[in-house]
């Protein structure tokens, strides 16, 4: 660059002697010439330096493919940043590093934060499976994937992603900012390129610090990634599934709240130590509260979620449904029972029971304008007289005459453990007034009245059908269902008669 610019000034300085001399126009000629091919090598040289900005997300797109194009053919250092990707598996660098020869020295380092854990290991498989072997890859992760975490991470670290590529004296520095409100525009991507050595070591700074925090590992290779001991207290196909549904709520006016019950409410808010202590209580208990603006929100809604949790993977049973009665779980898949609420609804008012359970755990995961459960629909919220509990224990939705009634013949579908856990927990709630959380916390009250209320059954044949598991429950169903129906039988007459 010094050079050609040194040449553009001598051409001018000799033009300017021409054109003093005899020959004018031959003077004005190389004059022209001179000025040109100065002017060019140093626009071209400041453009080097002054930052390139795209609107265009192809033309983004288009330049970091030449920079990862490039980093290919001449090796150097390349590094990363894919927080919170849009494109799910859509990555250029396992595109352009998949045939990388050997005799190119490439480091490429990335810094993964994704929205869920099941996201980032199928994208981790995918980098080491597709990226050349002569690639030095080195993947920085998050140790561990709290519940909340990545939603928190989105909503404090701005959605910029970078991309960083030098070799001896050349720098590219790219970063992208994904998804940005223009003042009088839609949301657009925004990309700045600079080739500026002191932009690129101000950005390798940040992204420095970035690696720096200290949950965040290194990983080389798709075994070291398995390995990785995490909270597994709630399974990663959890979180994923509480983080798509909370996802759906932001950008679908219809959805007012969602809030989380059952066992791993009971985890969160620190009752049990794991979020599913038991297989008959696998499942994920959603509560979601929908506007009745339109008349398809409801159909909408449910549309939307099976299309983000397809049926093989997912079982998904819609509530409230009364012909639904604690069916088997289905083993292979993540079972979710899904309450949709009318927004305005009486309904846990009108089945106090039910809401008694529901909201002796509950967990706000997300409400339109950060607003109270409360402001949506009603629930039981007020002091209920141990008569009064006798009565809705006997009569309510899902009460133990109700039960009886269900399990009254024979029911293939039925589970036994589900239905012994909520008569026992039930029981509990009518005696003592609190909803207990687990059955063996009903269990260990119940223990010292046992005699009074099932004198016919002796409790550790209830301990037994609680603790079973999946295949014991289905060869002695016949009779786990029976002692279900003594042990109603008892309660019903202890309530009725005390």
């Amino acid at each position: 660059m010094k050079d050609i610019t040194l040449l553009g000034i001598s051409i001018i300085m000799a033009a300017f002697g021409v054109f003093f001399g005899q020959s004018t126009w031959y003077g004005l000629t190389l004059l022209s010439i001179g000025i040109a091919v100065f002017l060019f090598f140093v626009i071209k040289g400041l453009f080097d330096y002054i930052p390139r900005m795209f609107f265009d997300s192809n033309k983004a797109c288009m330049m970091a493919e030449k920079i990862y194009e490039e980093a290919s053919l001449k090796g150097g250092t390349l590094q990363s940043t894919h927080i919170f990707p849009r494109n799910e598996l859509q990555d250029m660098a396992t595109d352009k590093l998949s045939n990388v020869k050997s005799d190119v020295n490439l480091k490429f380092s990335r810094l993964m934060i994704l929205e869920t854990q099941q996201y980032e290991q199928k994208w981790i498989t995918l980098l080491f499976d597709k990226i050349s072997s002569n690639v030095d890859l080195s993947l920085k992760v998050l140790s561990k994937y709290p519940l909340f975490f990545p939603r928190l991470v989105h909503a404090v670290i701005p959605r910029i992603n970078l991309l960083l590529y030098n070799k001896n004296n050349r720098h590219i520095s790219m970063m992208g900012l994904d998804h940005l409100r223009l003042l009088g525009t839609n949301m657009v991507n925004f990309a700045l390129v600079s080739h500026s050595k002191r932009v690129f070591n101000l950005l390798e700074k940040y992204f420095n610090s970035l690696q720096s925090y200290s949950q965040i590992i290194s990983i080389k290779n798709i075994e070291e990634y398995l390995s990785i001991c995490r909270d597994d207290n709630i399974d990663f196909r959890v979180k994923h599934v509480l983080s798509k549904i909370v996802s759906s709520a932001e950008i679908n006016p219809n959805i007012l709240h969602v809030g989380v019950f059952g066992s791993i409410s009971r985890y969160l808010s620190g009752f049990l130590s794991r979020a599913h202590p038991k297989e008959q209580e696998s499942d994920i208990d959603i509560l979601i509260v929908y506007s009745d603006d339109k008349s398809e929100a409801k159909d909408l809604i449910t549309n939307e979620l099976m299309k983000e949790l397809p049926s093989d993977q997912y079982e998904i049973t819609w509530g409230p449904d009364e012909n639904q009665f604690y069916e088997w779980r289905s083993p292979n898949k993540i079972n979710i029972d899904i309450e949709l609420i009318k927004i305005t609804s009486f309904f846990f008012k009108q089945n106090q029971l039910l809401g008694k359970s529901i909201f002796s755990s509950y967990c706000n995961l997300y409400s339109f304008k950060e607003s109270s459960l409360c402001d949506y629909i009603q629930i039981p919220d007020d002091i209920i007289s141990e008569k009064d509990r006798y009565q809705i224990v006997l009569k309510d939705r899902k009460g133990l005459e109700d039960f009886l009634k269900n399990i009254r013949t024979d029911r293939e579908n039925v589970d036994p453990r589900r239905v012994m856990s909520l008569i026992v927990r039930n029981v509990t709630w009518a005696i003592s007034g609190q909803y207990p959380h687990s059955s063996n916390h009903a269990i260990d009250f119940l223990e010292c009245l046992w005699e009074n209320i099932f004198p016919d059954v002796h409790i550790d044949n209830v301990k037994e059908i609680l603790q079973s598991g999946r295949d014991t429950a289905r060869q002695q169903r016949l009779e786990f269902l029976s002692v279900s129906r003594k042990v109603l039988s008892s309660a019903i007459i202890f309530f009725k008669t005390d």
